[in-house]
């Protein structure tokens, strides 16, 4: 009996020593939750940008076909499309945007029909750019009209 009551009085240094590996067991699962979690996210992120990157690809591939397939005269308008920057609004009737425009419509006076209504359709986008409003403005007005 006295053997038992021996034993009984290491339990309370017992429970305290089982407790604190339990603790000590506790926080070393949460912290390798935490480190898997956090690889799973940057997984994922490494997909997600992956797949942006695919797409940008596949829009720039399918961009140069589109391009490719246009006409000599719908890629001069193109190429003026492109001097649209976002966030640079222009300088109206004065910005150098709206001069090469005037004389990109007025060389098309010669182009087919096709290429007039392209050209017009980038016309459109170009003068709401620079806040030119052709119902307001002859010229644009005027330009708009001859290209159909």
């Amino acid at each position: 009996m006295e053997a038992l009551d021996d034993q009984a009085g290491e339990w309370p240094e017992l429970a305290a020593f089982c407790e604190t590996q339990q603790a000590d067991a506790h926080r070393w699962q949460e912290r390798q939750a935490a480190r898997q979690a956090d690889f799973a996210q940057a997984q994922e992120r490494q997909r997600r940008q992956a797949q942006e990157a695919e797409q940008r690809a596949q829009q720039a591939a399918a961009e140069t076909a589109r391009i490719e397939s246009l006409s000599a005269n719908q890629r001069r308008a193109e190429a003026l499309k492109s001097h649209i920057s976002p966030g640079n609004r222009g300088k109206g009737a004065g910005d150098g945007l709206f001069r090469a425009l005037r004389e990109l419509a007025q060389a098309a006076a010669v182009w087919s029909a096709e290429d007039k209504a392209y050209l017009r359709e980038i016309a459109v986008e170009i003068l709401a750019h620079l806040g030119i409003d052709p119902k307001k403005q002859d010229t644009a007005k005027k330009m708009l009209r001859e290209l159909g």
